[in-house]
């Protein structure tokens, strides 16, 4: 078993989103995200692959194809595979875990 401390992990830069690789197994990856108000991770998909993001701490919204949802409390959220998404941090910053799996193919 594995176990990683995420207050260990966690980092903000003020000039670009931290993403720091948590597991990487054969059938997937796992992600903390750590943005800084204002900051946002870019519009984009995973072929074939779903992704659990779980927001931990913040404010901002996400986006998941065509639905834009705010938020100022932790969630978790299912992004279909092959779907455009985006999490934008507003006012506060964000602290979030992404589960891609299966993790796609290279």
């Amino acid at each position: 078993m594995e176990i990683k401390w995420l207050e260990e992990n966690v980092r903000f830069d003020p000039e670009k989103p931290v993403r720091q690789l948590l597991f990487s197994t054969p059938k997937g990856n796992t992600v903390l995200v750590c943005l800084e108000p204002g900051q946002s991770l870019p519009l984009h998909q995973h072929i074939g692959s779903e992704e659990v993001i779980t927001v931990l701490e913040g404010e901002g919204e996400i986006v998941i194809g065509d639905e834009v949802m705010p938020f100022d409390k932790p969630f978790v959220a299912l992004v279909p595979a092959d779907t455009s998404h985006l999490t934008r941090s507003t006012r506060k910053q964000v602290i979030l875990v992404g589960a891609i799996v299966p993790r796609p193919e290279k």
